[in-house]
């Protein structure tokens, strides 16, 4: 009877060990989680083994991820809340539900930031951006949400910048969406120090947003656009002090699947990255054959300036830069067994820091309880939302036209009467 007790005690023990563990397992808050990337990031790190929660205003999955057969969608806490206004500066951020709910968290993302133009028409071309609003709701919103991650236990926070050629071409011309996203560069850095990493894409697509757009325009800029732009240095570069076209590197870089983006985040948050040394190697070989605890990085390039052509420096914070290095990270780092390894190792570091005391308080459910929802607040738009707000973008359209109709009538000499012959005398 004796031996009975003791083996029935045993497999108690042994069974709040498991519930323990599963509660304390690697807790990853994804901001703008049901979004185009951050639905992607979602899947990826749930499939890794993480336990992740989502917060964006829509609230619910996307529908292509809810209307297929997708377990992932279940394993996520899909909490709908608007940062902007439900949390407060860093002092009142405690107070606020959107805190109690994320309980505590190990690591953050961001996927947080568009770009999108002044609704009204304005300007010469009519489309026109408010530097001010783009400056301050970029960084506004994301400084709110890596205070956020801070407070709740956050050590990495990852989130979605710009390519470096992007921000070279829209520095002047749009410059409140690159002040913003810098200043979001820096904030990451103040707080998370070297735990921040900034993914760095140009034109992103994929699921229902231009799959096959997007196929076509990588293949045309990896072979007739890269012939064109090779020929175009070859042309600048015969003069004594060339310029670089950074528009033209912009539009002709290629664009970057979501799924790459996506798998690229996820593997920089778990593995954690670090700066390469003068004499250290960032080539895929030496990644590949690298230990798989840190993702080696190039420092962060500079050579900015501001309207005035004053320089400006950004922090040197750990960047994963444009396509190429995107798809080396996703394609070398981001395997199942090596984010499931990293799991159970930063499960391991946390329990040895938290004596494994870490549980769900009522507090916590409560919160996450009243913000948690399996529905969508409006139903998702067409291409997944792609051409949400770009309206703007088609009032130039009447202008070109004319342009082109006042070229082409000058070019045809639409505008030359031709006077007929004298009358004979």
């Amino acid at each position: 009877m004796g031996s009975r007790i003791h083996l029935l005690m045993v497999g108690i023990t042994l069974l709040l060990i498991f519930l323990q563990h599963d509660v304390i397992a690697y807790n990853v808050a994804v901001f703008g989680g049901s979004g185009f990337i951050g639905s992607r990031v979602c899947q990826t790190l749930v499939e890794s083994g993480a336990k992740v929660l989502s917060v964006s205003r829509q609230g619910g999955p996307p529908s292509w991820a809810a209307s297929s057969d997708q377990k992932w969608v279940d394993r996520v806490d899909w909490l709908s809340a608007d940062i902007m206004t439900e949390c407060g500066d860093n002092d009142t951020i405690e107070d606020s539900k959107i805190f109690q709910a994320l309980g505590r968290i190990d690591g953050a993302v961001s996927c947080v930031g568009a770009i999108q133009p002044q609704p009204e028409f304005g300007g010469f071309f009519g489309v026109s951006f408010d530097d001010d609003t783009l400056r301050d709701e970029i960084s506004t919103v994301n400084r709110k949400i890596i205070n956020l991650s801070s407070k709740a236990g956050a050590s990495r926070f990852a989130f979605v910048t710009v390519s470096y050629e992007t921000a070279k071409a829209l520095e002047g011309a749009i410059e409140g969406y690159i002040d913003g996203k810098r200043a979001v560069e820096q904030n990451a850095y103040e707080v998370f120090k070297d735990g921040a990493t900034a993914i760095g894409p140009s034109l992103v697509y994929g699921g229902k947003r231009f799959s096959s757009l997007g196929d076509f325009w990588t293949n045309f800029v990896k072979g007739p656009g890269k012939i064109y732009v090779m020929g175009n240095d070859a042309l600048r570069n015969i003069s004594p002090a060339p310029l670089e076209d950074w528009v033209e590197k912009m539009i002709f870089s290629p664009p970057v699947k979501v799924e790459a983006v996506a798998k690229a985040i996820v593997a920089v948050l778990l593995l954690g990255t670090k700066m390469s040394l003068d004499n250290e190697s960032t080539s895929d070989s030496d990644n590949e054959s690298g230990s798989g605890r840190e993702i080696i990085l190039e420092p962060r390039r500079q050579n900015f300036f501001d309207n005035n052509g004053q320089p400006i420096t950004y922090v040197n914070i750990p960047y994963v830069d444009g396509t190429h290095k995107i798809e080396e990270v996703a394609k070398l780092h981001c395997q199942t067994q090596k984010l499931s390894n990293a799991i159970e190792r930063l499960d391991a570091e946390m329990n040895l820091v938290d004596d494994g005391n870490v549980v769900v308080s009522d507090t916590c459910a409560l919160a996450r309880k009243d913000l948690c929802t399996s529905q969508r607040i409006v139903k998702d738009a067409p291409f997944e939302g792609a051409l949400v707000g770009k309206r703007p973008y088609l009032y130039p359209i009447p202008v070109i036209l004319t342009f082109a109709l006042v070229f082409w009538s000058v070019a045809t000499e639409q505008f030359v009467q031709v006077g007929g012959l004298p009358p004979e005398v």
